[in-house]
């Protein structure tokens, strides 16, 4: 509420006034001015405060509880709307950069050397200019194959690959590793040759 506003009032109703310079603290607090600035809160703290009465006061108690109520509980949403989206954005962060692709990399150091465009494919023979690495992802088995492709061309976690393919975030886990163990041994020898 304003200070115009306040000193009206004031001379509207002199409890008013002397409400005021009795509780000169009161007037200052934030969850009072905010209590006053709605008509109807405004309309019940005049008629306590000039016509006093029993009933009065308990409706001018009851509106301030309910105002208190709703501040409360706006504070509590926003802060869960705050940490959420934090924890979100935490989370979507460490998901994008765990385990990252080359190819991801083109976003962060473009290279004139690489194509311009991407397309996302399900071919994993596809994913790599490297000959080794292309014919080491081709002889994985079709499940790993999947697993793959899920993990990394469309970055999914283990429970979302669970789900699409109706088995355990534990087996996905499992099959994710294997993929990777066979992978690294094909290379290994690729590289012995």
């Amino acid at each position: 509420m304003n200070q115009g506003k306040m000193e009206q009032l004031k001379k509207k109703c002199p409890r008013i006034a002397l409400f005021f310079d009795n509780n000169p603290k009161l007037a200052e607090q934030r969850i009072f001015q905010s209590f006053l600035e709605d008509d109807e809160n405004l309309r019940i703290f005049i008629q306590a405060i000039c016509v006093p009465g029993t009933h009065a006061f308990r409706k001018l108690d009851e509106a301030f509880k309910n105002h208190y109520a709703n501040v409360q509980f706006t504070q509590y949403l926003s802060k869960t709307l705050y940490w959420t989206s934090v924890q979100y954005d935490q989370h979507h962060r460490e998901h994008r950069n765990h385990q990252r692709l080359t190819m991801d990399n083109l976003y962060d150091h473009p290279s004139n050397d690489m194509p311009n465009l991407i397309t996302e494919t399900n071919d994993l023979g596809t994913w790599s200019d490297d000959v080794a690495l292309t014919n080491a992802l081709r002889q994985l088995t079709d499940k790993q194959q999947t697993v793959i492709t899920e993990r990394y061309g469309y970055e999914r976690t283990n429970n979302e690959i669970a789900r699409l393919l109706n088995v355990s975030p534990q087996a996905v886990s499992r099959t994710h590793l294997h993929a990777l163990k066979r992978l690294r041994s094909l290379l290994k020898k690729e590289v012995e040759k």
